[in-house]
């Protein structure tokens, strides 16, 4: 995918960095508290709005923009905040802190906690894209003290999520037809931010599901995420959308992940879930329904899972499936499970971003056409696996 223009705007919020870093030195021990619902939307010192969904806090003198480990003494519970606030001004206390960092901490409920201060340790050098072929254990953010937004548009319904700190899932929505991809992301993604007090400044990471799937949706979400993550300068991780279908299914079995291409074939992934994480056990193909019926009936212990299994269900049990083989669900690639399988680089770099591409496993119409040559140049093969020559 070409490079995507777009307007840089202000970084409000610092990258995450995980706590298996050595500790920094102490700066301060004491209590914390965090904001009463009635203070957000109102300025802080710095004069920035006081968001609940902002991982921020109020400090007596540190400078503003300074990052901050919050370590809760008695549990060990640590994030990272940014000072944008003066307080607070109980005595005996040493910080207050936003709802989502009281939450991350584990404070709602007991109100005031003994809390280190430390600053935040120098983050590590990002890390490389994986390749489809090595699917991350679940928890790749976990130890991320950030927000990240996670997104699938391989099928016909949008899926979204918001995963703070943990990693903790804080909401999951879905969008179905007959709205389209492109009328329904932009307002989608904006009101899930704003119902829970977070401007597109404050998600600190993106996961995105890669396909295959709709060419246009895939293009969609893609292009959409590849713009915020380079107008914010945020670092993004894509993985799987067959993936991400096969960890919403049963453990230690089996699994094929299918979705419905066009021209009579299926996309299919082959994975077995095992513990707490997803392993790839063969390639993702594109297959046609009497194919998947015969790998059905040389393995009875498969199950198939995902859009195809309920879209040509009638076409798998002539060629030999037997019912139990074909799970009612899901229906679409949830994009918790997204976020859940995605590796997102530490910091911002923009050749990953770039090299982030959709697996589409074969060309779409429009490439297969004899009116429309291909222009000058070296061929899509790096994209279209399987169709190298």
């Amino acid at each position: 995918m070409r490079r995507l223009a777009a307007a840089v705007l202000v970084i409000l919020l610092a990258g995450c960095a995980h706590n298996a870093q050595p500790e920094a030195r102490v700066l301060e021990e004491g209590d914390a508290s965090y904001y009463g619902p009635g203070l957000y939307g109102r300025r802080t010192a710095s004069g920035e709005v006081l968001r609940p969904g902002a991982f921020t806090a109020a400090h007596r003198t540190l400078a503003f923009g300074t990052c901050v480990r919050v370590t809760v003494v008695d549990s060990g519970r640590s994030v990272e905040v940014r000072i944008n606030d003066r307080g607070p001004f109980a005595a005996g206390r040493v910080l207050d802190v936003s709802e989502a960092a009281a939450r991350a901490l584990q404070m709602v409920g007991r109100g005031v906690v003994r809390v280190r201060l430390s600053l935040c340790p120098v983050a590590a050098a990002p890390q490389t894209v994986e390749t489809l072929a090595s699917l991350a254990p679940l928890g790749a953010w976990e130890g991320c003290n950030g927000m990240l937004l996670a997104l699938d548009t391989s099928t016909l319904t949008l899926s979204l999520a918001l995963v703070g700190p943990g990693p903790m899932l804080l909401a999951e929505e879905s969008h179905p037809p007959p709205r389209k991809q492109s009328e329904m992301l932009p307002g989608a993604l904006s009101e899930l931010l704003s119902r829970h007090g977070l401007a597109l400044p404050d998600v600190t990471g993106y996961a995105v599901g890669l396909g295959p799937g709709s060419f246009t949706g895939l293009r969609i979400g893609l292009a959409t995420v590849k713009a915020l993550a380079y107008a914010h300068r945020r670092p993004v991780g894509g993985t799987s959308s067959l993936g991400a279908l096969a960890l919403q299914g049963p453990p230690q079995t089996p699994l094929v992940a299918a979705m419905v291409a066009r021209k009579g074939e299926l996309y299919v992934g082959h994975y077995r879930r095992e513990g707490e994480s997803l392993k790839l056990s063969g390639p993702e193909e594109a297959w046609t329904p009497a194919q998947l019926g015969a790998f059905l009936r040389a393995h009875p212990e498969a199950r198939v899972l995902g859009p195809a299994a309920l879209e040509v269900r009638d076409s798998l049990l002539r060629e030999g499936a037997a019912p139990e083989q074909l799970l009612s669900g899901p229906a679409f690639p949830s994009a918790w499970a997204v976020a859940r399988l995605a590796r997102v680089p530490e910091t911002f770099v923009a050749e990953a971003l770039f090299a982030l591409e959709p697996h589409y496993l074969r060309a779409s119409e429009a490439e297969r056409n004899p009116k429309f040559p291909p222009l000058p140049g070296p061929p899509p093969a790096a994209r279209i696996r399987g169709e190298e020559e």
